[in-house]
């Protein structure tokens, strides 16, 4: 069966068996003759053309219909085509046959154009041209449909790279070059790639000529998805063999930039490519409108049979009862379906005779007319001015029109934080040196938190009621009492216009600005702190050299750019870079002369989610070499040196203080190598780097891991990544309107909770359950395990045990205090509108003063809960960490119990989560809320695509981390802020006009279903239409279609400011109140 559906997709045979065969050779090394394509033949590697198109011109056809048979409904309607051919049928084949052949028509047009489409785009790239090598170093334009693996090809800058290319040679400064990467990771920050030392010398002087004689044999990875691991080597005729890994690959796709020109040897083909791999199909979604519709017309076919059977079984008695009396009926030779002595033929007939005559109960054109409806409301959505992002120029975009009415009927969010909810354009703010804090003024959190009547202070040590705070050692947020001031960011030193700010730096401190760093006691500590930030680092530098306040860095992350432009503040100007050499511009005393001091860059040993950490060794002009290492306070303390722990305590106690306020840390350190010990590890790292296969990155860590040993801290930085405008504004009137919201983040605890205030995620009133393993009872667990000698599975189970413990407190205190706020009906949500501490009738009343339930005290918490007013509702809100989740994940018990949590829960914050744990926790939630309530997911980055494709609904926001969430999304945005207006407007809308115009088509054709009826009644169940062929066939698909479409796209029961003032009426969506089965009979009965 799969087969065959394959097959009539337009792929057949032959191509699920290339998918099979290609993707079997993912564990299969790849072996390719560069410049000998000709001996590349015996292997059989695809060719160069690739394809988009869903069917082949022998296919479409077939496929096209399967398609259109996907709908039961066509079926059903093809059925009464069918029986309309029966010659008693009661209306003419042909006016039966005929709406039929327009819908279907219709559907495959469609299809063609669609196709069409896609088929003219493949030709074009295909038939693009570029320079292959002929022989003899002279060059020719071909197609890239041509190209072969172990093709020489030159690329001018500006191109495209047409297939997968080992980077060969450059015009570029130590030949290297820039690409552009966003056709494929959505990334708009620049890439580094350089060539191998053996071949550096291809097209450099008259170089061109050495390919004639260039020949080498490479092994490398089979055909795979992943586009940032390649593993190779390169064995030249000399027997010399050099690993090649991700620095020397050109994708597919990607442009060259910046750069005169490259050569490379084309390993990857077609098909084979890592764009095309990646070019899988987003998962198919069902809105929860299309299910309902399912089972009505089920629920109108069995209708229909109802009647088809009343009429054949009256039939029969009326031909018992009256027998030849009936002699309007013609009984005999004239009418050989009316035999008076046969009455059961007679009602068989007549019952066949009533499907068809019926038939129009089930509009045949409701399918067709729901996907131009849906189209239309995409077009106006697109064009809808409240929703463009001029500060990006981007507009609204619309990948899945099918989904529209769902995005009025969202009962979870689930949104990432960095990008999302926030600008992720990153400050250098603060830092720490040599265990003294550096940078004045407030964050963007801190002034939030005050204008909400808040302070960040010291833990209070007091007991959990109603009306006394209880203060969490990781939130460290009270709420300030009416009779005390409340500190404002006025109090906090710092300029109101800072004069040193520019796009990546916001510090401010008199004490080292200005060059007055030098008067401090640690200058030297200072002086090496900024060195550090401006040579470990993967940052290009985009400007000219002359010009310091011209320069922008190109980065893989913003933060890391921030932390370059600090450098250069403070007189480490990074100005060029080369593979193996950073070019620095040094200004050691104030108003010396700048000094350009080179740097000699041995190993880069890079960042990745696994490893949150990113290292190089360095050789400094005077010989001195030295590891630089940046990233997560959890990974670097556990690499430090025991006897060397310097400014420790003091770095730890500012980066939580920085994380209070909302701050992105991370810590700096160094070591010391000697030569030997160096030269021992580079033998090792060379031998890692040279496998083959997946096996090489986990080799590679291994063997980072040995020299990132023994570290000693320099000191620690704050970046701030500024919340994005209006985030607070629309979060607040998400949870007016009923929406949960959590927010996934891979930030510190304390961090997002202080964040979550600042966006009004967490607001007055709420209980904060806090679910973490960074805690006491933690840290007394993994002692006792080590005093004890306890193996890792016990201390596992031991902290699983704890998180068990804490999820079972929490699931009674949200059970006992029975506040689920999602339970109270639209009576209830308007009977409290009148509450000035209610938020427009939402969930949100009664406030009692902010309480945090710490990882301590739940006993406590729960006998506050038993002295609570029976009248008084609480709000709740849950923070987990990652570490919690895991074991969370890996138990159905605890999965079960940490859901029913969540779903009492008006907000819930994962924290120190990783891109596999979003997904998994939206698909926790998906599964959770099943079919009776939508989760929609929303985020910027790659990392955000599986939690998006997760979601009933996917939002992607078209961020400075690139365009691969949106590309991926069902509906992408330019700001957080424009979610209010697609959700309680667009979503509104069009959630009730589906609703209207789904029942009153099958209201329209119910009249006309009973009016035959009836008429069949009074004509004796003899079969006889009332209505003409035509009319009857062109009532619902032509006459009386266009009134109703026009209302599904244009009525609004409310205008948008309204829908935005009085949030509460989402909920109607929520509830499915306008489209359900009670709704959908009253219409019925109604008609």
């Amino acid at each position: 069966m799969e087969q065959c559906i394959s097959f009539l997709r337009g792929k057949g045979w032959r191509f699920r068996q290339l998918q099979a065969a290609t993707s079997g050779m993912e564990d299969e090394p790849r072996v390719l003759h560069c410049n000998r394509p000709d001996l590349n033949a015996k292997y059989e590697y695809v060719s160069n053309r690739t394809s988009s198109t869903k069917y082949t011109w022998w296919s479409f056809l077939p496929g096209a219909l399967f398609e259109q048979y996907r709908r039961a409904a066509y079926w059903y309607f093809t059925a009464m085509a069918v029986l309309s051919l029966l010659p008693f049928s009661p209306y003419n084949t042909v006016s039966i046959w005929l709406p039929l052949a327009f819908v279907l028509t219709l559907g495959i047009v469609r299809e063609l154009w669609e196709d069409l489409r896609r088929g003219q785009g493949d030709q074009e790239v295909n038939n693009r041209p570029t320079l292959v090598h002929t022989g003899n170093g002279q060059f020719e334009e071909k197609r890239w449909k041509l190209l072969r693996v172990g093709d020489v090809v030159k690329v001018i800058d500006g191109e495209y790279f047409p297939a997968d290319l080992l980077l060969l040679s450059s015009t570029g400064p130590e030949v290297t070059c820039y690409i552009d990467t966003k056709n494929l990771d959505g990334e708009t920050n620049l890439k580094v790639r350089h060539a191998l030392e053996c071949t550096c010398t291809i097209g450099q002087k008259n170089g061109e000529s050495v390919l004639g004689e260039f020949w080498a044999t490479v092994r490398c990875d089979g055909p795979n998805a992943s586009l940032y691991n390649f593993a190779g080597l390169m064995e030249l005729p000399d027997g010399q063999v050099y690993p090649i890994g991700p620095p020397q690959i050109l994708l597919r796709d990607s442009i060259l930039q910046n750069t005169g020109s490259v050569y490379g040897v084309v390993i990857y083909t077609g098909h084979d490519t890592k764009v095309m791999r990646n070019s899988t199909p987003p998962p198919s979604k069902r809105s929860r409108v299309d299910c309902t519709l399912d089972k009505l017309i089920i629920a109108m076919f069995a209708i229909l049979v109802a009647l088809c059977i009343t009429t054949g079984v009256t039939m029969v008695i009326q031909t018992k009862q009256e027998g030849s009396n009936a002699w309007y009926l013609q009984p005999g030779l004239s009418n050989p379906y009316f035999d008076p002595k046969n009455a059961a033929t007679t009602g068989i007939v007549s019952s066949v005779n009533g499907l068809v005559l019926y038939g129009y109960l089930i509009p045949i054109s409701l399918y067709v007319s729901l996907e131009v409806v849906r189209v239309l409301q995409a077009l106006v959505m697109m064009v809808d001015i409240q929703m463009y992002d001029s500060a990006t120029d981007k507009r609204f975009r619309i990948r899945s029109t099918s989904l529209n009415e769902e995005l009025g009927q969202v009962d979870t969010i689930l949104s990432d934080k960095t990008g999302t909810l926030t600008c992720n354009q990153m400050d250098f703010f603060k830092c720490s040196i040599a265990g003294v804090s550096y940078g004045k003024g407030a964050t963007e959190v801190e002034a939030s938190i005050s204008r909400l009547g808040l302070s960040i202070g010291e833990r209070v040590t007091q007991s959990c009621r109603r009306d006394v705070v209880e203060h969490s050692t990781t939130s460290n947020i009270h709420y300030r009492d009416t009779d005390h001031s409340v500190a404002s960011t006025s109090e906090i030193e710092g300029p109101t216009h800072n004069p040193y700010k520019e796009e990546g730096f916001n510090f401010y401190d008199s004490r080292i600005l200005a060059g007055n760093w030098v008067r401090e006691k640690g200058r030297k500590e200072i002086q090496f702190f900024f060195r550090i930030l401006a040579l470990c680092h993967t940052a290009i530098p985009d400007g000219t050299p002359e010009n310091p306040a011209s320069m922008r860095y190109r980065a893989e992350s913003p933060d890391e750019a921030a932390l370059v432009v600090a450098a250069k503040q403070f007189g480490f100007y990074f100005y060029n870079r080369t593979p193996t050499t950073i070019y620095l511009r040094e200004t050691h005393e104030p108003g010396a002369e700048p000094v350009n001091v080179k740097y000699q860059i041995l190993n880069v040993l890079e960042f990745s989610s696994v490893r949150k950490r990113m290292s190089v060794i360095v050789r400094f002009p005077d010989g001195i070499l030295l590891l630089l290492s940046k990233g997560a306070d959890s990974v670097i303390l556990e690499r430090l040196d025991p006897q060397n722990q310097g400014f420790v305590s003091e770095t730890i106690k500012h980066l939580k203080d920085y994380s209070k306020v909302g701050l992105r840390t991370l810590l700096i350190a160094y070591k010391v190598i000697q030569e030997h010990e160096y030269q021992t590890w580079q033998v090792r790292f060379a031998e890692a780097k040279a496998t083959l296969g997946r096996e090489r990155e986990i080799r590679t860590d291994e063997v980072a891991e040995e020299i990132e040993r023994g570290l000693t801290i320099v000191g620690g930085t704050g970046v701030e990544d500024k919340l994005q405008a209006g985030v607070p504004e629309t979060i607040h009137r998400l949870a007016c309107a009923g929406l949960k919201i959590w927010v996934l983040t891979g930030d510190k605890v304390e961090t997002a909770i202080n964040i979550g205030y600042a966006c009004r995620l967490l607001r007055h009133g709420m209980e904060n359950l806090i679910i973490s393993l960074e805690s006491n009872e933690t840290f007394t667990i993994k002692e006792n395990s080590e005093r004890n000698h306890l193996s890792r599975d016990d201390a596992s189970k031991a902290l699983k045990d704890l998180v068990a413990r804490k999820i079972t407190d929490a699931l009674e205190l949200v059970t006992v205090s029975n506040s689920n706020p999602r339970m109270a009906e639209t009576g209830d949500l308007e009977a409290r509108s009148g509450n000035p501490n209610s938020c427009r009738g939402s969930q949100m009343t009664k406030f009692s003063p902010i309480s945090q339930v710490d990882k301590f005290g739940w006993a406590e918490c729960l006998k506050a809960v038993d002295e609570t007013s029976p009248d008084t509702q609480v709000e709740y809100a849950l923070t987990i960490d990652g570490q919690s989740l895991v074991f969370i994940m890996a138990d159905v018990d605890l999965r079960d119990q940490f859901l029913r949590v969540c779903m009492s829960c008006a907000s819930v914050l994962c924290c120190r989560v990783s891109p596999r744990q979003k997904a998994q926790v939206t698909k926790l939630v998906c599964k959770g809320l099943e079919k009776s309530r939508l989760c929609l997911a929303i985020g910027d980055g790659a990392n955000d695509v599986g939690m998006i494709q997760a979601a009933n609904v996917g939002v992607g926001i078209i961020g400075v981390e690139g365009a691969q969430a949106a590309m991926t999304a069902d509906y992408a945005i330019g700001q957080f802020r424009f979610l209010e207006r697609l959700l309680l407007v667009h979503g509104h809308w069009c959630y009730r006009r589906v609703s209207v115009m789904i029942q009153y088509f099958f209201y329209k054709v119910s009249l006309l279903g009973w009016i035959s009826f009836y008429s069949n009644i009074e004509a004796h169940f003899s079969g006889q239409p009332l209505f003409n062929d035509w009319y009857a066939s062109f009532y619902n698909p032509v006459f009386t279609a266009l009134p109703i479409m026009v209302v599904a796209v244009i009525d609004q029961d409310v205008t948008a400011a309204q829908s935005l003032k009085y949030p509460e009426l989402y909920r109607a969506g929520q509830r499915s109140e306008l489209f359900n089965i009670k709704t959908s009979c009253l219409w019925l009965l109604n008609s």
